[in-house]
């Protein structure tokens, strides 16, 4: 390991010392004091800042890394909020859908056609709330594998959906 290396791990472990506080509140408020959710928003937040450290200026006064760190925190919380949050719409839990769903099972399964099962558990981790680089290493794929499956997942699903709306027209 560089000496630079080093220090970057050394200036990291210090800056979040310094905003530990900055993390916990706004980690808290964005995840409406729940504690679960909130833990798991701390530990992207903190992934993000390590993934990122290399874009705080060293000479960034306090405040100026105080707000750098409030705007990763509202980044990962924004990128949460984009994930899917219809499970009942994974792949895997066709099974458990009541009757009552029974348009969005066919929805589901005439979308899915043609997937492999490997893009079928990526799309299902991905439906639980994994990113694809975390679901892609859930499958033991690396992350531009895992986006390149993801590419051919949204690709066979288009034209699904054009062919279903083509037989309805």
């Amino acid at each position: 390991m560089t000496a630079e290396g080093h220090n970057r791990y050394d200036d990291f472990d210090a800056l979040v010392r310094r905003n530990t506080r900055v993390i916990c509140a706004v980690c808290w408020r964005l995840a409406s004091k729940d504690e679960a959710l909130c833990a798991d928003l701390m530990q992207e937040v903190l992934l993000s800042l390590w993934r990122y450290r290399h874009t705080l200026r060293p000479e960034a006064s306090g405040s100026d890394e105080r707000n750098w760190v409030r705007w990763h925190c509202r980044s990962v919380w924004s990128h949460r909020q984009r994930r899917p949050s219809l499970p009942m719409l994974s792949i895997g839990t066709l099974d458990d859908l009541s009757e009552e769903t029974t348009d969005h099972r066919e929805l589901v399964e005439d979308l899915a056609e043609g997937l492999d099962e490997r893009e079928r558990r990526l799309l299902d981790l991905y439906f639980q709330g994994y990113s694809i680089a975390e679901a892609g290493h859930q499958l033991g794929v690396g992350r531009k594998n895992a986006y390149r499956i993801y590419r051919q997942i949204v690709k066979k699903m288009r034209n699904n959906l054009k062919t279903i709306e083509n037989g309805k027209r």
